[in-house]
């Protein structure tokens, strides 16, 4: 039965997924483990491997599922733009810890660097579509720039949910207040 092999190799592909995302929530990068995937599914690790050619092709496609599901839904459309934010931001809260990983090594690994700039798109686009409304367009790529560094500066800092929203809060309204205007009048005036 053809169609029965394909559907147990699609459950077990679903499997290792899963297993590898739970060990990605409970201890990020680190804990992410062929060996005890394998263990833990009762398959051989080459079984692993058939699916997932090496451990960050592994890690790419659980964090990219853990990503999808946080980000599955856009943010309400009626949020204004600085709720709007924050509302992708937290929501990037519980794998914000991964990102380092991808950081330090995606110029070591080819899919590394590509799930980065996947994700690095996804979040461009989200804030792009934030600032959009509020910032002139001319400036929109200096305040997402601007908000990423803060965002990635906030989480970097370990700082608690309560301070990282207050300053990404801060950030993004400073950001959204007539920014072009700011920049025109020039310094002290």
């Amino acid at each position: 039965m053809p169609g029965s092999r394909a559907a147990d190799q699609a459950g077990r592909r679903i499997a290792i997924l899963h297993a590898a995302e739970a060990r990605l929530r409970d201890g990020g990068p680190a804990a992410l483990s062929v060996a005890a995937i394998a263990r833990e599914l009762g398959v051989a690790q080459n079984t692993v491997y058939w699916y997932f050619p090496s451990r960050a092709h592994l890690l790419v496609a659980a964090l990219e599922r853990l990503l999808a599901a946080e980000l599955a839904e856009p943010p309400p459309a009626d949020l204004p733009p600085v709720p709007r934010l924050l509302w992708t931001t937290d929501r990037l809260a519980s794998l914000w810890p991964m990102f380092g990983f991808l950081y330090e090594n995606a110029g070591r690994s080819e899919v590394v660097a590509d799930c980065l700039a996947r994700i690095d798109e996804v979040l461009t686009d989200r804030f792009t579509d934030a600032f959009r409304e509020q910032v002139p367009a001319r400036e929109v790529g200096a305040a997402v720039a601007v908000f990423r560094a803060t965002v990635d500066g906030a989480f970097a800092r370990g700082l608690d949910a309560s301070t990282r929203r207050l300053v990404l809060r801060y950030a993004a309204a400073r950001l959204t207040r007539d920014p072009g205007r700011a920049s025109e009048r020039g310094p002290g005036r």
